[in-house]
């Protein structure tokens, strides 16, 4: 009787520790995949802060747009040309983080063509056009030259 008792006892402790093992090594696997998890966060975040930067720079840039086209002032061109001198570090940092994400790829390349179009498309030719003659905007309403002559608002 007494064997039994050991053969038990020790099929007890061999499944306890089996138990104890295999809880062990989901418990690793967990930690492994939150580490995984939270290295995917944080390039997410790094992603978010430099495609902010990026349309940041693109927002600087029409602003000083719109002020210089507006006042004819040429200090309002220094934050068209601060943002334009930062966009290609900007855009460079962005390319870096997604390049190993073929559908963040494709998205920043969606940007960098349309931030590109707005800065030779209609960026330069403002600034151009706008140190000869005072540019005005286009009305969204009447596709005229807005605001007219003699009124700046």
């Amino acid at each position: 009787m007494g064997s039994g008792l050991t053969q038990r006892a020790v099929a007890a402790g061999i499944v306890l520790a089996l138990v104890v093992g295999a809880t062990f090594v989901m418990l690793l696997y967990s930690m492994a995949d939150m580490r995984r998890s939270q290295l995917r966060a944080g390039h997410s975040t790094q992603v978010l802060v430099v495609a902010n930067r990026l349309e940041r720079r693109i927002m600087d840039m029409e602003t000083g747009l719109r002020g210089f086209a507006f006042t004819g002032q040429e200090r309002f061109l220094q934050p068209w040309r601060e943002a334009l001198a930062a966009y290609p570090g900007e855009v460079g940092r962005l390319e870096r983080l997604v390049a190993d994400d073929p559908a963040q790829r494709a998205r920043t390349q969606r940007i960098v063509t349309a931030g590109t179009s707005y800065i030779d498309d209609y960026g330069r030719s403002a600034c151009c056009s706008a140190a000869s003659t005072r540019w005005r905007p286009p009305s969204p309403v009447t596709g005229r030259n807005w605001p007219p002559r003699g009124r700046v608002s």
